[in-house]
């Protein structure tokens, strides 16, 4: 009898483990998802070693907006991410022109840019026309970022993009929402 109550409590602990798991997986890959910083291309924004969360429910439903804080694969490389701020939605007209930048004609008010002129406007010195799944995307460190303007990112596919960033893990001075960033 003993022995029967030692193995019941062993699959409900068993089956308890196992549900948490399930869930934290669930949790990590459709939900939220922990990712560090690597390198200076979003600095003021971000640093080197930031650790951030990113939240995929926006971009599996394509709800992105400009200036949104966005983590994608490499078109080339799916191991290789990259942090950037969406600059140009689906379908708009994106050029970058005596170091400022327009859509659709229209110069934006840039207020993420770390400098305020874009030394190098790349392929966007020419008009860029985003397809119906492209985002063009600069880093806030402009002069000092690859970004959409290069061939090595280029534009930026919807099933590339792994999420939203939306909250600093670390280091803890800076630990709070990155909504407003």
């Amino acid at each position: 009898m003993e022995k029967n109550k030692q193995i019941k409590e062993f699959a409900k602990s068993f089956l308890e483990i196992f549900v948490i798991i399930a869930f934290v997986v669930l949790i990590h890959t459709f939900v939220m998802e922990p990712v560090k910083v690597s390198g200076n291309s979003m600095y003021p924004t971000l640093h080197d070693k930031d650790l951030i969360l990113i939240e995929k429910i926006t971009t599996s439903q394509k709800k992105l907006k400009r200036f949104d804080m966005i983590v994608f694969e490499n078109k080339d490389d799916s191991e290789v991410h990259y942090v950037k701020r969406v600059i140009g939605l689906p379908g708009e007209k994106v050029q970058i022109q005596d170091g400022e930048i327009f859509v659709n004609d229209q110069k934006i008010e840039d207020y993420y840019g770390y400098e305020d002129v874009l030394i190098n406007p790349g392929m966007a010195y020419d008009p860029v026309t985003l397809g119906p799944n492209q985002y063009f995307v600069l880093g806030d460190n402009r002069n000092h970022s690859s970004d959409s303007r290069f061939a090595e990112i280029g534009l930026v596919d919807q099933s590339q993009i792994n999420g939203k960033l939306f909250f600093r893990l670390a280091p803890f001075g800076d630990f709070g929402s990155l909504k407003n960033q």
